[in-house]
């Protein structure tokens, strides 16, 4: 089992299922695993406080002739810094597509169409995801007008009131009328982590509050992406391209329909992180899981082995951890060493330490939730 390395200035490899790797001669084999060719990465320095981080993984040989580009930056609903910037990842989001400097909407969308791509523009709490399904030999042409739209759009107010606006919406009615699982979410994380400017923004929505609609001024809009749409806050990943092709070459010429700002001091949160919303638990954990640990290993292997057939999950896993702190990828072979070292009673102690302690939070949704028993009742 090879051990995991750290991104060097040249090129890093994860292990071939059913191959060699660049770096070993042996075999390594383990089931239902993809069969991978050579993973690079690269850090591109324009100067001494600029970089974006590149890193390509070539056609795996069960895969349809499909390639993803990902273009991640850390910009998620937590980086709203202020009451007057809530919900401004949001208006981002929906402004995917919309008119840049270069294409106006119509021809954007016609560009993709011609191509036979699939753009889709997502949000977490810690990144803001793009990324385009294309055929290999269109790659390069998709992700360079995917970079165009992510970080060139106009916002033409007669665009947002047009178009952004309505689907923002739309997005919190949905929310709040049938998107029950999604709303429980929301809410957990309020409680759990508040809405404090102060706090460490883990509360705050990926949709906009409903009175925070066509509030925010381009000035804002400008002033997130100066703070966080720079370089050294976005990674860049093409998974399923020709393996005759250099992917970082590939991502270069990606990279070059970038317009990131430069680097802008973020401003620093003034108090303490906001703790956690909870109640005080009385009761006494028990036995969390059973003595017998195995079906459920192979439960989460599967998982771990089904998620590394996906191009679609792939692409962007592997843009979100080529943007850690640690430039480091665990391979699917990692990550199973890893799940098969963990006992039962490492499992129960650390569900208990979780549900014992002040840092737990319930969050109900439904028609019938005043029938839902108190937390503290609950554990």
């Amino acid at each position: 089992m090879t051990a995991p390395r750290k991104y060097s200035s040249n090129e890093i490899s994860i292990p071939r299922m059913f191959g060699r790797t660049v770096f070993a001669k042996k075999k390594s084999h383990l089931s239902c695993i993809i069969h991978l060719s050579h993973f690079h990465s690269e850090n591109i320095f324009e100067s001494c406080s600029l970089r974006e981080t590149l890193a390509s993984l070539a056609q795996p040989s069960v895969w349809p002739g499909l390639s993803r580009v990902a273009i991640v930056f850390k910009a998620g609903s937590r980086y709203e810094l202020s009451g007057k910037d809530r919900g401004i990842t949001h208006l981002i989001r929906r402004c995917c597509g919309l008119s840049t400097v270069d294409f106006t909407a119509v021809n954007m969308v016609r560009h993709f169409q011609q191509m036979g791509a699939r753009v889709t523009c997502t949000t977490t709490r810690e990144h803001m995801i793009y990324t385009v399904d294309v055929a290999p030999n269109f790659a390069t042409r998709a992700g360079y007008l995917l970079a165009r739209m992510a970080t060139g759009t106009s916002y033409y107010e007669w665009e947002l009131k047009s178009t952004a606006y309505k689907l923002m919406r739309k997005d919190i009615d949905l929310l709040n009328r049938r998107n029950l699982p999604a709303l429980a979410m929301e809410l957990l994380h309020q409680a759990a982590f508040g809405e404090s400017s102060a706090g460490t923004g883990l509360g705050h929505s990926v949709f906009a509050p409903a009175d925070r609609v066509g509030s925010h001024s381009f000035e804002q809009i400008e002033s997130f992406h100066k703070h966080f749409f720079v370089p050294a806050n976005c990674a860049i990943s093409l998974v399923g391209h020709d393996p005759e092709a250099d992917g970082l070459e590939l991502l270069r010429e990606i990279k070059a329909g970038l317009h990131v700002r430069a680097p802008q001091k973020v401003p620093e949160k003034t108090g303490k992180v906001h703790g956690f919303v909870g109640v005080p638990l009385t009761k006494d954990a028990g036995c969390l899981v059973d003595s017998n640990p195995e079906i459920r290993r192979s439960v989460c292997k599967a998982n771990i082995c089904m998620s590394a057939e996906s191009a679609e999950f792939l692409a962007t896993d592997l843009a979100v951890r080529a943007s850690g702190p640690e430039n480091m990828y665990e391979g699917p072979q990692q990550q199973i060493a890893a799940v098969d070292r963990v006992t039962v009673t490492q499992v129960n102690d650390a569900i208990k330490h979780a549900v014992s302690s002040p840092h737990c939070a319930l969050s109900i949704v439904g028609p019938e939730a005043s029938e839902i028993l108190p937390l503290n009742v609950l554990i």
